[in-house]
């Protein structure tokens, strides 16, 4: 599953991004959103949702720390079935 994102993959940002966006997924009937730290420790997941975006918590934006990469990943749920996209990162300077 190809998916276009923002912020982009390996994107370097200024500051935490307010939200994560991607791509629809034809018969997609809800997504999931996992942010990992550097160390691929679970941050946060999203509750499923319909739209393309996702706004990140202020609590959650106040924890991504400069200087440290961080990952994020889709779960598209359809019908019984739920797939996983690929994992993509971003820096914050």
């Amino acid at each position: 599953m190809r998916l276009t994102v923002e912020p982009s993959d390996k994107a370097q940002l200024s500051e935490a991004p307010q939200k994560l966006v991607r791509s629809v997924v034809e018969r997609a009937e809800s997504y999931r959103v996992a942010l990992y730290d550097y160390e691929s420790t679970l941050i946060w997941e999203s509750p499923s949702v319909t739209d393309t975006s996702i706004t990140l918590p202020q609590a959650v934006r106040n924890d991504l720390k400069p200087g440290k990469l961080f990952y994020w990943q889709v779960t598209v749920q359809e019908g019984i079935e739920s797939r996983r996209s690929d994992v993509f990162q971003f820096t914050i300077r």
